[in-house]
């Protein structure tokens, strides 16, 4: 289904064999989206077909289990997420690229006149604490919500077609709806709404505390895409310790769940429309 759609033939043509060892983490282009706090990452093409084709391994593998929303504590114990019957798909791929990008990130960030990064250390590094891939089809989309880690990154991979051709045009000073389907909204600490397309072989990587959502859109095609979360490195503040200390404290007579099998997952997301089967 993914090989017949047109976008993906007009990106790839023939699916490219690509070595992943050969990809430099250097041929990936940061840069700042002017007066926003988000930033946009440009994949090369071989990058986007090396993710491209590990998420669909991923997908496709007998192995592959969808998970269930839930949070890691500071003990390493999974616990429940109630956010309803969600079921996402772990990205156990190459996650270099993401702490590359955050690390990215943090460089044009620091020195920035804004509260969120004033206390930031340039020299800690991102570390990716949580990522899956989503899997759309007509319909599908993710309503409001936000993350608790630092930095979050959303990256596209493939996308249909009627999604990136120009919009209709109407009348002056009238904006058509379709220009916003199968996009993503971000609210700036202005108040503003950001709005990003979703172009394969980009990213938009944006501060996980930011109230975003995606659209759904109306057509054939699979809009996939990697969602990530990253955490800065270092020691934490006392304040945070000592939180830390009550909640470890106050959750000692709780039942232990089962220790997480995979990676540690953290979300707020509530899915609706989803079908991962």
């Amino acid at each position: 289904m993914l090989k017949k759609d047109d976008n993906f033939k007009n990106l790839f043509g023939d699916f490219p064999n690509v070595d992943g060892d050969s990809l430099k983490l250097e041929d990936i282009q940061v840069r700042m989206i002017p007066n926003t706090p988000f930033a946009q990452v440009q994949l090369t093409r071989e990058w986007t077909a090396h993710l491209l084709q590990l998420a669909i391994e991923i997908r496709q593998s007998p192995k592959m289990q969808p998970v269930q929303p839930y949070h890691t504590d500071e003990d390493g114990v999974r616990r429940k997420t109630d956010t309803g019957n969600v079921a996402m798909v772990e990205w156990t791929g190459r996650k270099d690229f993401i702490a590359y990008c955050g690390g990215k990130y943090k460089e044009l960030m620091f020195g920035r006149k804004n509260d969120y990064w004033s206390d930031s250390k340039p020299n800690k590094k991102m570390l990716v604490n949580a990522a899956w891939i989503n899997w759309h089809s007509e319909g599908n989309f993710l309503p409001v919500h936000s993350h608790r880690e630092e930095l979050s990154m959303t990256t596209y991979l493939a996308t249909p077609v009627q999604l990136l051709v120009d919009p209709p045009k109407m009348q002056e000073g009238v904006s058509p709806p379709e220009v916003y389907t199968g996009g993503w909204d971000g609210v700036m600490p202005n108040g503003l709404v950001h709005h990003y397309r979703p172009y394969p072989g980009t990213a938009i990587i944006f501060p996980g505390h930011t109230p975003h959502c995606v659209y759904p859109f109306i057509g054939q095609g699979i809009r996939i895409n990697i969602n990530a979360q990253m955490i800065v490195e270092g020691e934490d503040d006392y304040d945070i310790t000592e939180a830390k200390r009550v909640r470890k404290e106050l959750r000692k007579d709780l039942p232990i769940k089962e220790k997480p099998l995979d990676s540690k997952m953290r979300t707020l997301i509530s899915r609706i429309g989803r079908d991962d089967s």
